[in-house]
């Protein structure tokens, strides 16, 4: 009973071991599998990077793909991996494993998985015939004794798998160990390092010349934009490796922001130099070179504005006499007085190292800050005078322009005063030796009156000036005033004039220009004849009597024409 006993238990244990064996090789089986496939899909992965890569990022010099394409493959193999291997790698369940047994011996007829489910049960908890279980157990030993169960697992089917995959790695390492090179830059890329791929043709230096400032790149060096003037132009001079083959075509294609794309062919300067030119830059550009087979990255060019003022601001210093407090212009174009003292303050934008400024036929240099940003300049405004700025410039790259157009500062004179004799003013005509002398008379100057003084003479003697201050107790001010004055000429002359004698007067009038007194006007002079009161009465008596007689003229001369026009409406009315 007990040798029986041993057998039913030798039995078992022999299936439980050849199931765990079937369990393994089916994990072999999906082992192989799974990293055929894996390596299948790694290799066609980095072949078909290789061509996308070399062929359309490389060649348009594309920046972040690199890593793009890293990302991509990761997805991808990470899905391969889980799909074609890690899904089928299942741990063990007998039971899972009897069926595939089963599967393949129908003959068992259900009794392997039985076996499996029941084999650990004990009889009172799934209230069974122990005895009926143990008829089970022994047949199923007995059934299973002659069977290998390693053969639910069919490695004939990885034979043409095995050779796909081997072809393909042979293939790989032949394509590496060809393109050695092509390999190591792509790795090299995937990872995000600046790598090229081998060319027959390789540009070596690319050197951009502004006129001002230069700057030599290797075709994998990025850089700031390169700065250029403004409607200037850029030389780009090309030295290119032409050890395995000489390039028939050198090509530069350049945009400018907001225009299409241009193309333009370039030719050897010398065996290992090329040269070519983007001229009239007036908008930030990118161009690229493409020589032979190798190409470059996009190289951006930042155009750099010719210096603007933003903020004018012009001090303006008035003359002493004027009594104006300091004033300034914001303005280019302005109007000052006379004399006035002007400083000019601008504001630069961008900063600027020189600036030239041509005032009238002069030519100055401006005092530029140290930073730049403000330039400041003099000059004393005497007459109007135009200025300009024939050259100015840029402080960053040291780029020249000239500032188109001219401006002007009005200089406006100070005008002598303006006398206006009124009618109350003694008349010219004759007098008595008792005449007396009336002055009336409306000054104004532009800025500020000074002095008045009544200018006569009598006869031949000299002429003499006194001040209508002296005469009249007041004085001038304010830029208008009224002269009044009323003098019998005896007292003005100190005694009375001599029948014959002939008085001429004028008033004169200065403002406040200095010197004082020497900026002034006279007015129109006026000439009395001294007359006998005699001689005086007659002139009188002729002159009322021609009055009287132009009276009457004028009358008669009316009368004849009111009975004209009587005569003319009598003569309409008969028609």
């Amino acid at each position: 009973m007990s040798a029986m006993k041993e057998e039913n238990e030798a039995g078992i244990k022999s299936i439980e071991d050849k199931l765990h064996e079937a369990w393994l090789e089916e994990r072999k089986f999906y082992d192989f599998r799974g990293a055929a496939r894996f390596l299948i899909w790694l290799v066609a992965l980095v072949v078909v990077d290789l061509l996308i890569d070399w062929q359309i990022f490389f060649r348009e010099r594309w920046e972040t793909p690199g890593i793009l394409l890293l990302v991509v493959n990761l997805v991808v193999l990470g899905w391969v991996l889980w799909k074609e291997w890690l899904s089928h790698r299942k741990p063990f369940d007998p039971v899972r494993v009897a069926l595939e047994v089963e599967s393949k011996h129908p003959e068992l007829r259900s009794i392997l998985v039985s076996y499996s489910q029941f084999k650990d049960l004990d009889p009172d908890e799934v209230q069974a015939s122990p005895a009926l279980l143990k008829a089970m157990r022994d047949q199923a030993v007995s059934l299973t004794k002659p069977l290998d169960f390693k053969d639910v697992v069919d490695f004939n089917q990885l034979k043409n798998l095995g050779l796909v995959c081997l072809l393909t790695l042979l293939g790989f390492s032949a394509v590496s160990f060809q393109w050695q090179d092509h390999m190591r830059a792509l790795f090299m890329r995937l990872i995000g390092e600046n790598a090229d791929y081998p060319t027959n043709t390789k540009i070596t230096e690319i050197v951009i010349d502004s006129g001002k400032t230069s700057l030599s790149l290797e075709p994998g060096d990025e850089s700031e934009p390169f700065p250029v003037k403004s409607g200037g132009d850029v030389d780009i001079l090309v030295s290119v490796d032409v050890a395995k083959e000489v390039p028939d075509r050198a090509v530069l294609y350049w945009t400018s922001e907001g225009m299409e794309e241009k193309s333009e062919e370039f030719a050897f300067r010398d065996s290992k130099r090329y040269e070519c030119k983007i001229s009239s830059l007036t908008r930030p550009t990118l161009f690229r070179l493409v020589i032979g087979d190798d190409r470059t990255r996009e190289i951006p060019l930042s155009i750099s504005p010719p210096p603007a003022f933003t903020a004018v601001v012009a001090g303006l210093t008035f003359p002493e006499y004027l009594g104006r407090p300091p004033s300034s212009s914001e303005t280019l174009d302005f109007s000052v007085p006379a004399g006035t003292r002007i400083r000019w303050t601008l504001t630069c934008s961008p900063a600027i190292s020189d600036l030239n400024v041509t005032l009238g036929g002069e030519t100055i240099a401006a005092q530029v800050s140290e930073d730049g940003k403000t330039a400041s300049f003099e000059a004393n405004a005497t007459e109007t005078f135009r200025y300009s700025f024939p050259y100015v410039r840029e402080k960053a790259n040291g780029f020249e322009y000239r500032i188109e157009g001219e401006q002007e500062v009005e200089v406006v004179p100070d005008r002598v005063p303006e006398i206006v004799l009124q009618s109350a003013t003694t008349a010219s005509g004759y007098a008595t030796p008792s005449k007396t002398l009336v002055v009336d008379a409306a000054v104004s100057d532009d800025y500020g009156l000074g002095e008045a003084f009544l200018v006569y003479s009598l006869g031949s003697r000299e002429e003499k000036r006194v001040s209508l201050e002296e005469l009249t107790d007041t004085s001038l001010s304010g830029i208008r005033d009224r002269i009044r004055l009323s003098v019998p000429l005896s007292e003005l002359l100190g005694e009375a004039p001599e029948p014959g004698d002939e008085f001429v007067f004028q008033v004169e009038v200065s403002d406040e220009m200095p010197p004082r007194g020497t900026h002034r006007n006279l007015s129109s002079d006026r000439k009395l004849t001294i007359l006998s009161e005699e001689k005086y009465l007659e002139w009188f008596k002729s002159e009322l009597e021609l009055q009287l007689a132009l009276i009457a003229k004028a009358r008669d001369s009316e009368k004849r024409a009111r009975v004209e026009i009587e005569n003319l409406k009598v003569e309409e009315k008969k028609e």
